[in-house]
């Protein structure tokens, strides 16, 4: 998945269930020690709906990789564990990704 910065960037976890039909609780994190030569920014994901998060790809200077982890529990002896990592690759402002964004209608 790609962005630029300023991005709003949502992502979902919908469709995700237990095959023993045990409850599942579900919680976003980022994984930022993935990227051990470039550390990436943190990022501010927005709670609420346990399925999905959002954020805004954060102002970068290069070509950085954000990678956001959804994790999956069940509430079954013992618990088990699911883990989905997405990996959104933010792309800095430049003039000409800023001349490619449509603005919004005058009112």
């Amino acid at each position: 998945m790609t962005a630029t910065a300023g991005d709003v960037v949502h992502l979902s976890g919908a469709g995700s269930s237990d095959p023993d039909g045990d409850r599942v609780s579900h919680e976003w994190w980022q994984y930022r020690e993935s990227e051990a030569t470039n550390r990436s920014p943190q990022v501010d994901l927005q709670r609420g709906d346990p399925l999905a998060t959002r954020f805004t790809a954060p102002n970068v200077s290069a070509p950085t990789r954000i990678h956001i982890i959804f994790e999956a529990r069940d509430s079954g002896k013992p618990a088990l564990f699911a883990y989905r990592r997405a990996i959104i690759n933010v792309r800095p402002v430049t003039p000409a990704s800023t001349a490619a964004r449509p603005f919004p209608p005058a009112f």
